[in-house]
């Protein structure tokens, strides 16, 4: 039903998409609360603020005028909230609170906060607080000292709310950041998947296991046969198309116990759990999957492999020769071919 959210945009649409429901059930339980009594101007604005947000959803659903609703819809709960304020304020507060009016507050604030840029929804946030507190003040020595309580603690409320979602907005802006700065430093920029350094990382920490708990995984690398030449006869761009379509074919057909990372140039390699004939079987399937798959405009890829696995007192190092030693025999030998050692 809603979207694959890809960005900011999509996200905030997602989010109306389902608040929106949520205030229509609550504006039409107000609505059948105001019908058994003398209530007819809010009816009437209840009544059209409803019907109106229906046709927001529907506009919102068809992905029509989202960013005109979004204005639209933020002057409206402005005003209603603005209007709602010094209403109460100036005929119920002594008797009645701020009652149902202080339960939507914080949907008003964050409503502002996600809607507008962050100096733009200060600016709607201090204007909405500066009429309140005008208005307060205004009638504020005919208030009973519960109201006036009331009335101190909203604006303390309402500025806090505020304060909250500009901190809130720098700890998402700062966490993206951090996201960010770990996907440039462990995965590679082309084909998405781990780069050298999260590579040497998963071999570190499968060797402890292995030395620990006496673990058994294998180590499966392979690289593009005559790479070179398909850089040269179609471009380096056809090249890094190439390298992109392998490891998303690759990621594919990965099984749960596999990590896959990009080692450099056209070198990959696969981390699985298995002992060194299981992984031999792997990447003989692995090998044949790529030879049968018809690449955009090289068409035919193969590529070889070099097959080992962890024994006692191994290092990065020497299970990486191994690995290279391997790869290096499957090349002489013709390519397209699985050598363990």
């Amino acid at each position: 039903m809603f979207p694959r959210i890809e960005s900011l945009n999509d996200l905030k649409r997602v989010i109306y998409l389902c608040v929106i429901p949520l205030f229509q059930i609550a504006l039409g339980s107000n609505i059948l609360h105001f019908l058994r009594g003398n209530h007819q101007v809010v009816l009437i604005i209840d009544v059209s603020v409803f019907l109106w947000f229906l046709l927001c959803w529907v506009f919102l659903y068809k992905k029509r005028f989202v960013n005109y609703i979004e204005m639209i819809n933020l002057v409206i709960v402005f005003i209603m909230f603005t209007a709602l304020f010094i209403n109460t304020v100036n005929n119920g507060l002594n008797e009645n609170g701020f009652g149902t009016y202080i339960i939507w507050s914080p949907f008003f604030i964050g409503y502002i906060f996600i809607t507008l840029k962050e100096k733009q929804a200060i600016f709607v946030m201090s204007l909405f607080l500066v009429i309140t507190i005008v208005s307060g003040v205004l009638v504020y020595e005919g208030l009973n000292e519960l109201a006036r309580q009331s009335i101190i603690q909203f604006y303390f409320a309402h500025f806090v709310y505020g304060i909250t979602m500009v901190f809130s907005r720098h700890i998402i802006r700062a966490y993206n950041l951090i996201e960010s700065m770990k996907k440039e430093a462990y995965y590679d920029f082309l084909t998405g998947i781990a780069n050298r350094v999260k590579v040497n990382k998963l071999l570190e920490i499968n060797i402890k296991e292995s030395e620990i708990n006496n673990n058994i995984f294998s180590v499966l690398f392979f690289d593009i046969d005559r790479f070179k030449h398909i850089n040269d006869q179609y471009g380096h761009d056809i090249g890094d198309a190439i390298l992109k379509e392998l490891a998303k074919l690759i990621q594919d057909n990965l099984e749960t116990n596999e990590l896959f990372g990009r080692w450099g140039g056209e070198e990959f390699i696969i981390i699985s759990r298995k002992g060194l004939k299981d992984a031999v079987r792997r990447a003989e399937l692995i090998r044949e999957i790529v030879e049968g798959h018809a690449f955009s405009v090289v068409k035919s890829v193969t590529i070889s492999f070099g097959v080992t696995s962890y024994t006692k007192g191994d290092t990065i190092q020497s299970i990486l020769k191994r690995a290279d030693i391997g790869l290096y025999e499957s090349k002489n030998n013709g390519r397209n071919l699985v050598t363990s050692k």
